[in-house]
């Protein structure tokens, strides 16, 4: 059988990251789902993180070593289901977006990701949509994810 795409290795580990967004481990939001599809989402399922498309960018060096930059757009979504919570719609998203970012940052340093050493982890860019889907509420994130490896690998 052949050696899972590293790709694909990151993005499970990804996936493992972000579902520990709970407010066991200190957070404001507990996800429910994540997952690699964005498909409909149903109330029980929210929160929750969808990792959609993603390209690698390559950079080769002289030294047989390739940086890649892998940019992925994940998607999140809330629910208001209470009278208070549907009044406090944009706080909820905006507590959502703070426990995504928390949870990417502090990890952006040095982590292994898919068993591979990412160099950095970053959010350059988040789009939100507080009313269109109301009493839910997304955003669209845009990860940047750069590590290395060798040529031959």
């Amino acid at each position: 059988m052949p050696a899972p795409d590293k790709k694909e290795l990151i993005y499970v580990a990804f996936a493992e990251l972000v579902s520990g967004i709970t407010v066991a481990n200190g957070f404001n939001t507990t996800v429910v789902k994540v997952d690699r599809q964005h498909v409909q989402m149903r109330d029980e399922e929210l929160p929750c993180l969808f990792i959609n498309d993603a390209f690698d960018e390559m950079k080769h060096y002289p030294t047989e070593l390739v940086e890649h930059t892998l940019t992925a757009t994940v998607i999140g979504g809330i629910v208001a289901l209470t009278d208070e919570q549907k009044a406090a719609l944009g706080t909820m998203l905006n507590g959502f977006i703070a426990d995504f970012r928390r949870c990417l940052m502090a990890t952006s340093v040095s982590r292994h990701l898919g068993g591979l050493l990412t160099r950095e982890i970053r959010i350059p860019r988040i789009r939100t949509d507080e009313g269109f889907f109301w009493p839910k509420a997304n955003f669209v994130a845009t990860v940047l994810m750069v590590y290395r490896e060798k040529a031959t690998d």
